[in-house]
């Protein structure tokens, strides 16, 4: 088993999970961990060397910001060319990630991925908490903690595919499509908002606004703070409060936040 992801990613973690879940794999026979500290962009494994690929909640990710989004954080509110230009790295993003592993994948074998997804009409039921999170980041703009081009080079560098445009690649050919993998199944599916849920069944909305500002925070924060030209510590201060301007908010109002986000499963084959 060979785990990936950029080299900042908390790999210490990964391993200690590994190591100390019950329900580790490492309790089988011949399995071993490994990973490789680099992007799922381009080549990690020798050609012909995988047997099952897997990727969960990840291609929505693209390698860089093709353009500043000014206006808001988050790419579904971009309009014009810069919504273009997002869509486009997005799509060259993901023929080299289904190029790549085309020629790391032995014939016969299967991938299955699971990514983000925008439905035809752009929206990825993340729009709520995205916009509740870039208001918080414009208070900082107005109390004078942020200046105007700082917040118009602060974006989550993400694109959320259609089903359209995740399968774009793989539908022009019987034989495998542009890239050389055959897609065998596709779906638009719904992942339903855990934490609403939770809160549903407890009623205790400081629960629930502490828990979706965290989460939001763990996968934004390197992102949208990071560029920031200050000390670590004066971004941190600027982004705790930014992320409690958002648990306020989540709080206040538990229903309007609601997530419902939109996830693309697919199932491709590389053509024995």
């Amino acid at each position: 088993m060979v785990h990936t992801d950029i080299p900042a990613n908390d790999f210490s973690s990964l391993f200690e999970t590994i190591e100390d879940d019950p329900d580790t794999y490492l309790t089988l026979n011949g399995v071993y961990a490994l990973a490789a500290g680099r992007s799922f962009y381009g080549r990690i494994f020798p050609p012909e060397s995988l047997t099952l690929a897997w990727s969960a909640i990840a291609v929505h990710w693209i390698s860089r910001v093709p353009m500043p989004i000014h206006g808001h954080v988050y790419s579904p509110f971009a309009t014009g060319e810069v919504r273009d230009a997002f869509r486009e790295q997005s799509a060259a993003d993901w023929r080299i990630f289904l190029e790549s592993r085309a020629a790391e994948m032995r014939p016969g074998a299967e991938m299955l991925v699971v990514g983000g997804a925008n439905r035809d009409d752009g929206q990825s039921g993340a729009e709520p908490l995205m916009n509740a999170l870039d208001a918080a980041i414009r208070e900082e703009v107005s109390a004078g903690a942020l200046t105007r081009e700082e917040y118009d080079h602060m974006s989550i560098p993400t694109w959320n595919r259609t089903l359209a445009e995740f399968t774009a690649p793989l539908d022009r050919a019987d034989r495998g499509g542009a890239v050389g993998l055959r897609l065998l199944e596709s779906d638009l599916a719904f992942a339903p908002d855990a934490y609403l849920a939770a809160y549903r069944e407890d009623h205790d909305a400081h629960q629930f606004g502490a828990a979706l500002s965290g989460f939001l925070r763990a996968f934004t924060e390197p992102s949208l703070f990071a560029g920031l030209m200050r000390t670590p510590g004066a971004r941190t201060a600027i982004a705790d409060r930014v992320y409690a301007r958002v648990a306020e908010a989540a709080t206040a109002d538990p229903e309007a936040m609601e997530t419902l986000w939109h996830v693309a499963v697919l199932r491709i084959a590389k053509p024995a």
